[in-house]
């Protein structure tokens, strides 16, 4: 029997480690990158479409802060797990 994959969505706007990330989860078996969003509007108007396990956010994002995307998303979307991503 086949285990369904975990599906990921990736908030992050810094194209170099946004496509690193992509290469990074096409190689991992059980993993699906069903998402990706280089701002937190565009990810808080679009993820629930994706319908997503986990969404790895940044916390520094133009616009609305990762802090922010995480406070409205679980509100909608409450059984989504959450990690956190930082260059700081």
């Amino acid at each position: 029997m086949k285990t369904r994959e975990i599906r990921v969505v990736l908030v992050e706007d810094n194209s170099g480690l946004r496509n690193s990330l992509e290469r990074l989860f096409s190689a991992v078996d059980g993993i699906a990158l069903v998402g990706m969003f280089n701002d937190g509007e565009s990810a808080v108007s679009g993820l629930s479409e994706t319908s997503p396990d986990v969404v790895m956010v940044d916390l520094n994002l133009p616009g609305i802060s990762g802090v922010e995307v995480i406070r409205k998303l679980k509100a909608s979307m409450p059984d989504v797990q959450f990690m956190v991503l930082t260059v700081y």
